[in-house]
């Protein structure tokens, strides 16, 4: 038998170990990356406050770079910076990335995990720390992925997708075109996937108080300078106020917050009557869809079998109250219908009207089609309330109360500062055979 192998044997533990030995000089970062998961909720934007990159308070805004690691290799990906001041998104504020800006980027555009010897190839930026984001989702255990925000005063953005846009009081993705009622703080016009059918008539608005009733049309104040105004177009999300101005008191206030993204929309109203009245006695918030959406269905937490939508009165239970509904069309597309009353106290109840006959009393095309959203008894004057709306491809099944999940769930993200590691480098020694 030849023995020589096992004469060999000493040498190949010593080159074992020393490899060992270079290896284990380099920190555990630079181990292999992990398995990335997929999110199931893609679509969903992830939302992280300047007071989470505290190493980067002060930093000018256009030299920070977001970016996705896939396939080993890296890519840009869309993300904005929105400044805030006391609170409020404004337009431009300082440039420099302070606690309350907001760094805006969709989970779609997510990556793989890197290591710390894993950095975009440029000099610039390996001489800066970097932030490792980790998306969650609260709603599936496990499921995670990751971004790269990066430092650098050399590099440039290169990414150029555009999710929404905002102009001429429109907010048109490719999912969707939203717009506005000049000088009213209402929409009037959807469109569903690049269709020009019109399948909103209005959102509506009644407050009762006092014997008085008053609608979405009496809210606005006559000042011509009470209108939307567009505050900040990014490519991940656009954000419209209405201001409402009293020239009694030289006063400006924002009513209705619009953000916009590629598949969904939030309202935040912010309408303060509480210097008229402690509390109302009704408080409506709806939103009527047009005989577009005549042949489609209407779902809610209590009616999970949903009814016709064809402009005849339906029994849905208005208690307990559902805080979501979805409006089907098996052509047109789906529309889901979050509300959050929360803050308004009072009794919430779920409000549905499907009626197509003449009401000369009410407002739009004075015809209800599918016209869902709440009805709170007693509530408080200050209405402060959040809305969401998910555009979904036509022919959906009853999905409302997954969304209604995410709305009150959001994606979380962490951020880790690291600095750039080289890799490690294997030593190889020749095999001496005795």
């Amino acid at each position: 038998m030849n023995a020589r192998p096992f004469r060999s044997m000493p040498l190949l533990l010593l080159i074992l170990l020393l490899s060992l030995a270079v290896l284990a000089q380099r920190p555990l970062a630079a181990a292999a990356p992990a398995t990335p998961v997929a999110l199931t909720r893609a679509m969903d934007p992830v939302i992280l406050p300047g007071d989470r990159l505290p190493v980067w308070t002060g930093v000018a805004l256009d030299q920070l770079f977001l970016y996705a690691y896939r396939h080993a290799g890296w890519e840009q990906i869309p993300w904005q910076f929105d400044e805030k001041q006391d609170g409020l998104y404004v337009a431009n504020e300082d440039g420099r990335l302070d606690a309350d800006d907001e760094l805006v980027f969709m989970a779609r555009d997510c990556g793989d995990r890197a290591t710390a010897s894993q950095w975009i190839a440029h000099a610039d930026a390996r001489t800066h720390r970097r932030y490792e984001i980790t998306v969650t989702d609260p709603l599936h255990a496990g499921e995670r992925c990751w971004v790269y925000l990066y430092r650098s005063t050399t590099l440039s953005r290169a990414e150029t997708t555009d999710y929404v846009d905002y102009s001429d009081y429109t907010a048109a993705s490719e999912s969707y075109r939203l717009t506005l009622q000049r000088a009213n703080l209402i929409a009037e016009d959807l469109q569903l996937f690049g269709s020009e059918t019109d399948i909103l008539d209005r959102t509506k608005v009644r407050i009762q108080s006092g014997g008085s009733l008053i609608n979405e049309e009496q809210l606005s104040p006559a000042d011509p300078r009470s209108d939307w105004y567009g505050i900040r177009d990014g490519h991940v999300r656009t954000i419209t106020y209405f201001v409402a101005y009293d020239p009694d008191s030289s006063q400006s206030s924002i009513l209705l917050t619009l953000i916009n993204y590629r598949d969904m929309f939030k309202e935040r109203v912010t309408f303060d009557l509480s210097s008229l009245t402690s509390t109302l006695d009704a408080f409506r918030y709806s939103a009527d869809l047009t005989p577009a959406m005549a042949g489609g269905t209407y779902y809610d937490a209590n009616t999970p079998a949903g009814v016709p939508v064809d402009g005849s009165p339906d029994t849905v239970a208005t208690t307990p109250f559902s805080p979501w509904n979805q409006v089907t069309h098996p052509t047109r597309g789906s529309i889901v219908q979050v509300i959050d009353p929360t803050p308004l106290g009072g009794t919430p109840s779920t409000y549905y009207k499907d009626d197509s006959r003449y009401d000369g009393t009410d407002t739009g095309d004075r015809r209800s089609y599918a016209d869902p959203g709440v009805l709170v008894t007693s509530s408080n004057a200050n209405l402060v309330f959040d809305v969401w709306y998910s555009v979904l491809p036509a022919g959906q099944p009853n999905v409302g109360a997954t969304y209604a999940d995410a709305a009150r769930h959001p994606l979380q993200a962490q951020a880790v500062a690291q600095r750039w590691e080289e890799a490690p480098t294997m030593l190889f020694f020749p095999i001496i055979h005795h």
